[in-house]
């Protein structure tokens, strides 16, 4: 069971990183006419957010 909620855990925090990520790239994409790089960009670097929090 803790295992269960360990991954769960995990898996949001991923997704939470993401997504903001996403959301913050979205506007500069638009500001910048680079909208896939930005969304890629800002998403990686959700990403590492996310895997930064979750290990501390």
């Amino acid at each position: 069971m803790k295992k269960h909620l360990v991954l769960n855990s995990q898996r949001n925090s991923y997704f939470i990183g993401i997504s903001m990520g996403i959301l913050f790239g979205l506007p500069f994409g638009y500001s910048t006419d680079n909208l896939i790089s930005s969304i890629l960009i800002y998403g990686l670097l959700g990403f590492g957010l996310a895997h930064a929090i979750y290990k501390n």
